[in-house]
């Protein structure tokens, strides 16, 4: 199974595997919004795909992340917006993804980030335990397929700034035993 999006160019319907912004015909500069996610098994997919035509141009999604404090001295890294490039990985024969614990309906990622914060209800997830398929009957969509959650990764070897460096003295000359 493969994730793809729609893009109504007139009456036709085309598809891209790429998760873009726009897609811009280049002899016409006429600009083209895509339309809704489909999952589709592999002998269903289309033939031919936007990419592959080298009519249009395409603006892929750049990956957007910030830097969010956890604690008083940890940061975390997280993903608001996943890049373009991950959602064409072609997949082997085995498939591992974590479930997602806590969602209902089951969720699967196939990131391997700390935590999953669902952007609406700000809710934290857990990643849970890796699930292989050897087949191609694995659940799709996947969670970065849905632009629906932030992926966050823990970074404890980021470098710390000097406000960093000064409260981290502070706070362990005040817990030290004496």
């Amino acid at each position: 199974m493969r994730v793809y999006w729609k893009i109504k160019v007139g009456k036709e319907t085309l598809y891209t595997a790429y998760a873009v912004t726009k897609v811009v015909d280049k002899k016409t500069s006429t600009a083209y919004i895509p339309g809704e996610m489909v999952v589709l098994k592999k002998n269903e997919a289309p033939k031919v795909l936007v990419e592959d035509t080298g009519k249009y141009d395409l603006y892929i999604k750049e990956e957007k992340f910030h830097f969010e404090r956890r604690g008083l001295f940890g940061k975390q890294k997280v993903f608001t917006q996943l890049d373009g490039g991950s959602f064409r990985k072609e997949f082997t024969d085995m498939n591992g993804f974590w479930k997602i614990e806590g969602t209902s309906p089951v969720i699967y990622t196939q990131k391997a980030c700390d935590l999953i914060r669902d952007k609406e209800t700000k809710q934290l997830y857990k990643r849970g335990e890796i699930k292989i398929w050897w087949d191609e009957n694995y659940p799709m969509p996947l969670a970065e397929h849905m632009d629906r959650f932030d992926f966050i990764y823990f970074v404890n070897d980021a470098p710390m700034t000097q406000e960093d460096y000064t409260r981290e003295i502070w706070a362990r000359g005040f817990f030290r035993k004496r």
